[in-house]
């Protein structure tokens, strides 16, 4: 996880202010395991259990995505990263979520897509509260999408050996 944090983090350029804050958040959090466990323990005990699980699958499609060289798929890692790390279901973290989202959306139309993939994914995840698969569907229902698009934002999942390994124990 340090790695995938480090190497995001480290182009900053690329990356909006409200990721970088929210995985300099997590990457403090994580310096010492009884802060991290208090942590997930506060919002989530599920969480615990699906720690190695969610870095082995952020590790996976990170290792794609940089093959990929597609700017928009890089860019929505952190916040997706960021969507399976942060569990606080309090009104303002789930209101943030959705702005980073919405505001990245706005940006590049060719995030879009990506954020059905990661719908999908959540919404096949028990581990994850029922609120986030609500939130990436409210973001990207109803939004037209070219065969490119799409074909680009499905080549992670629909590649058997990446796809495998992403879905590292987390997914029934």
């Amino acid at each position: 996880m340090d790695a995938f944090l480090t190497d995001f983090k480290g182009d900053k350029e690329k990356c909006s202010s409200h990721i970088y804050n929210i995985i300099s958040c997590f990457e403090f959090l994580s310096k010492t395991s009884n802060e991290i466990t208090k942590f997930y323990d506060t919002y989530n005990k599920q969480v615990i259990s699906c720690c190695e699980q969610w870095n082995a699958e952020l590790n996976a499609f990170k290792e794609w995505n940089m093959q990929q060289n597609d700017e928009s798929i890089k860019r929505i890692v952190g916040l997706w990263a960021a969507g399976l790390i942060v569990k606080n279901n309090s009104v303002r973290t789930h209101e943030k979520l959705v702005n980073d989202m919405i505001q990245l959306r706005s940006e590049d139309s060719n995030i879009a897509p990506v954020l059905i993939r990661m719908r999908t994914i959540i919404q096949q995840r028990k581990a994850l509260s029922n609120g986030y698969a609500t939130v990436f569907d409210n973001i990207s229902k109803n939004i037209d999408f070219s065969l490119d698009q799409l074909s680009t934002a499905s080549a992670f999942f629909a590649d058997k050996n990446s796809y495998k390994k992403a879905r590292v124990g987390c997914i029934n």
